[in-house]
């Protein structure tokens, strides 16, 4: 456990180092794009259980901030918009999991 725990410390004392202002719900609301990409706001809102208000503006600054996500409208509900991560959004999760999840 203390191993896991340590590499889980290592990931995101990475990951504060490379965006210090970042707040955990915006890696949480990273985690939920990658893991079910093309997924919509209120989705999102379902499985973390933030404000409405929270998600939009957490995705708003991930992708305009920081590159990570990528939103276009949704085709079936012109008022919803479908988030994906963007390559470099894959590539930061990929290396946050080589840090926190050794193998």
């Amino acid at each position: 456990m203390q191993g896991n725990l340590g590499n889980l410390f290592d990931a995101i004392k990475e990951m504060r180092t490379i965006y210090p202002a970042w707040p955990s719900q915006r890696l949480h609301i990273l985690l939920a794009v990658a893991l079910d990409p093309g997924c919509r706001m209120d989705e999102i809102q379902a499985k973390i259980g933030l404000s409405q208000a929270a998600i939009s503006r957490n995705i708003q600054e991930l992708e305009q901030e920081d590159g990570m996500v990528k939103t276009v409208n949704d085709p079936d509900d012109w008022r919803c918009l479908l988030t994906y991560p963007t390559k470099k959004g894959k590539q930061f999760l990929d290396n946050f999991c080589t840090t926190a999840l050794p193998r």
